[in-house]
């Protein structure tokens, strides 16, 4: 009985121990580069760098969502216009994503909600709390039904491992998730 005791108090104390890893909050000054969790790439296999964006500032440009203005970041709108350029190579468009994501976790303290793609997708747009949005106004990666798409017009797959990480996926230029040619990050 003394054992069983003993192999709980255990498991509960390595139960919180994960628990905590994984509630911290990224460290460093929101200023520096965005560290990601050590990206993995299926393909190419070597990872590139953390984009250099400095942490974003609203634009001045609003536009009306409802009955509230939706507040662009300058920034961000400027990253996300250099996704699907044909001189870059497709895992830069993951990489612009998780940076995208890094800068939506500082001012909204997680992931955003949902796991759905249309949701996020939403959320990027400036449907959150405060208003904020990561997209132009008008933008061809977002598709009819609202779905955040890769290059090759394939919705991406988001996947949250935490509330502080999340794992996008692109089909690749098969189409067909779950293939050798996706890539991850």
């Amino acid at each position: 009985m003394r054992a069983f005791g003993i192999g709980l108090a255990i498991a509960l104390l390595i139960g919180i121990a994960i628990y905590l890893y994984y509630q911290q909050p990224s460290a460093g000054p929101s200023s520096a580069t965005p560290e990601l969790a050590k990206p993995q790439i299926s393909a190419p296999p070597t990872p590139l760098p953390p984009k250099e964006t400095s942490p974003p500032e609203p634009a001045p440009e609003t536009s009306e969502q409802g009955s509230k203005p939706v507040t662009r970041l300058a920034a961000m709108v400027e990253l996300t216009s250099q996704l699907h350029q044909k001189d870059q190579d497709p895992a830069e468009d993951l990489q612009n994503l998780q940076t995208l994501l890094f800068h939506y976790r500082k001012i909204f303290g997680a992931n955003p909600e949902g796991g759905e793609n249309v949701i996020i997708t939403a959320n990027l747009l400036g449907k959150n709390a405060k208003q904020i949005a990561f997209f132009a106004e008008q933008t061809d990666l977002i598709s009819p039904s609202g779905e955040l798409l890769d290059r090759w017009s394939t919705p991406y797959r988001f996947h949250p491992l935490s509330g502080q990480e999340m794992e996008i996926i692109s089909a690749g230029p098969d189409r067909e998730l779950w293939t050798d040619d996706d890539l991850r990050l």
